[in-house]
Formats: C-alpha cells, structure tokens, sequence
C-alpha cells in the first residue's frame, strides 16, 4: 500500500494488509500444516517505522499456537508485511509444546511480503 493512502488510516490499513496477507497464504498450496484461518487481536501504530500486528493463526489440523506479532514497514515509498519465519514446539511430549520459539526475518531487500 503506497505510503500516502497508508498513513491517512494506519491502523486500519495495518490491518487491511494482514488481511491480504494471510488470504494469500490460505490460498497457496505449500508443504506443511495448512492455514485455515487467522484473528488480528491488535494493532500497535505508535511507531509508524515498525507497526505490530498481533495475530492468532488457525490450523487445518486444530493445532493451537499462541499469538505472535507481525511488522509492517515501510519500503520504497509502500507499507509491506515484513516476511518472517517462525518456529513452534511442535513436539507433543515437550512441556513448551505450542509455544514460540523464535522468529527471524528475511533478510534480502525484496524479501517482504504481499502489498496491498
């Protein structure tokens, strides 16, 4: 989304952009656990360089994982989903089963996600 139009309504066009994003993901077959759904729980557009969406991702296979946020940035004059990967405990066994166990980001400069 280009900057102007982005910053007229942050948090709403934070959240159009984590809506487009994860639409996107649904919808691409990939290897793993399907995506069946997602809830943004909040948006935090106090600093306008690094937005935090906070989001809680819903599983084909019922797996519950707790919520972790997402950055939108700007990038040459546009807001974007930063593209990071994250891991889980997905060891059923393991006392911190389902808990985050860290993100990393992209690291290459068109490495970001979908834009709106």
């Amino acid at each position: 989304m280009a900057t102007g139009p982005f910053l007229s309504q942050p948090t709403e066009s934070a959240k159009r952009i984590i809506n487009d994003y994860f639409t996107e993901i649904m919808y691409v077959k990939d290897e793993g656990t399907a995506l069946a759904g997602f809830e943004i729980v909040d948006v935090n557009s106090s600093n306008l360089q690094d937005i935090k969406v906070t989001v809680r991702l819903k599983y084909v296979n019922g797996l519950h994982l707790p919520t972790t946020n997402y950055s939108i940035v700007p990038i040459k004059n546009h807001y974007q989903v930063k593209k990071q990967y994250c891991a889980y405990d997905s060891i059923p066994e393991s006392p911190t089963y389902g808990s985050l166990i860290g993100c990393t980001y992209e690291s290459s400069d068109n490495g970001f996600g979908i834009q709106s």
